[in-house]
């Protein structure tokens, strides 16, 4: 029997959240090239093909003067890369920037997203919510009295899989 096992995604091939693919910079050398390769071994990991470099000319790889870093074209590839990653995403989770500092770039969860929609569905629990009732199959956010989150999936056995969790 196969044993999935992969340091970015989970059993379920989602990125495990929260991840910091780039940080401390906002070099499009830099993060481009950390964003394709980053991608290159989700895909591989997944099963599904990848293009190799995604599109980035062989010889700015090798030079981080090259005109192309300064481009729309790498830009418009930067967007790109990211909309590639959030396919990975776990629910309620953004591949892009976290809030507060531009330059760490990974996969995040919206905590508040989370909260407010699945409020809206009676699918968050607290540790003093007045009912006692478990949550029904499908997405469930538990949030601790310290405002921890912890973003689950239950199947329609019961069984709870964690998607997510923020502290």
């Amino acid at each position: 029997m196969y044993t999935f096992s992969s340091p970015y995604l989970d059993e379920n091939v989602m990125i495990k959240a929260p991840f910091v693919i780039s940080e401390g910079t906002l070099n499009s050398f830099d993060v481009v090239t950390e964003l394709s390769q980053f991608l290159t071994q989700i895909e591989k990991e997944s099963g599904h093909p990848y293009p190799g470099n995604h599109g980035i000319p062989v010889d700015a790889l090798e030079n981080e003067n090259h005109l192309f870093w300064e481009s729309e074209e790498c830009f418009d590839l930067w967007q790109e890369l990211l909309d590639n990653i959030q396919d990975y995403a776990p629910p309620f989770c953004i591949a892009g920037s976290i809030e507060g500092d531009g330059a760490c770039i990974g996969v995040f969860p919206e905590i508040e997203a989370a909260h407010e929609c699945l409020n809206d569905e009676y699918k968050v629990f607290t540790d003093h919510k007045d009912d006692d009732h478990d949550p029904e199959p499908g997405l469930w956010l538990h949030v601790n009295d310290h405002g921890n989150a912890t973003l689950f999936h239950r199947d329609d056995h019961g069984n709870d899989t964690e998607l997510w969790a923020v502290v």
